[in-house]
C-alpha cells in the first residue's frame, strides 16, 4: 500500500482511528528490512520533531525479544550544538532509572540529583588507610546525591 499526500499543504495524509482495545496500528516486518522509518529531512521541518508519540499515562515502550542486540539507541549525527537528549519532568517521580531485571539501581530525580536506590552499591566503611596523596585545602563544589533510604550527603569536587 502507497499513501501519498500530493498538496503542500496542512492535513493528515494517513489517520487510523481505533476505539478498540486491539492494536490501531501493528507492523509486522518478517524481512532483513526496517519495520518502521520516519524521514523528514526537508529544510523546512527545522525545529520539527520527526515524531511525535502521546500517551496519557504512558509513553512509548520498546521491547527486544532476543539478546545481543541494541533496544534503543540515540546518534546524532550533526555537527552542530543541539542537544542530543533531552529529558523534561514536569512531575515529581524520576526523570531517569536504571534497573536490572528485578529492581531499580540508580535514578536521577526530577531535580536532577542522582540517587543510587540499590542497597548494594553503597557501603559504610572502606579498606585500609594507604599512602594516598593528600587531598586540596578545600572542594572547589559538592554534588548532592541520595541514597537508597533517601537521605542526601554532598560528595567533594577538587579541580584537577
Amino acid at each position: 500500500m502507497d499513501v501519498t499526500k500530493a498538496g503542500t499543504g496542512a492535513g493528515t495524509a494517513l489517520k487510523v482511528a481505533n476505539s478498540g482495545t486491539g492494536a490501531g496500528l501493528q507492523i509486522n516486518q518478517t524481512g532483513a528490512g526496517q519495520a518502521l522509518r520516519i524521514v523528514a529531512n526537508v529544510a523546512a521541518n527545522a525545529g520539527v520533531f520527526a515524531a511525535l508519540v502521546e500517551g496519557y499515562d504512558y509513553g512509548p515502550s520498546l521491547t527486544t525479544a532476543a539478546d545481543g542486540g541494541t533496544t534503543f539507541s540515540i546518534t546524532k549525527n550533526g555537527v552542530g550544538n543541539g542537544t542530543g537528549l533531552s529529558i523534561t519532568n514536569k512531575g515529581t517521580g524520576n526523570s531517569i532509572e536504571v534497573r536490572d531485571a528485578s529492581a531499580q539501581l540508580f535514578a536521577v530525580t526530577a531535580g536532577g540529583v542522582p540517587k543510587w536506590t540499590a542497597a548494594g552499591n553503597q557501603q559504610t566503611t572502606v579498606g585500609a588507610a594507604g599512602a594516598a596523596a593528600a587531598l586540596p585545602t578545600q572542594p572547589a563544589k559538592y554534588l548532592k546525591v541520595q541514597d537508597s533510604a533517601g537521605n542526601t550527603f554532598v560528595l567533594p569536587a577538587y579541580n584537577p
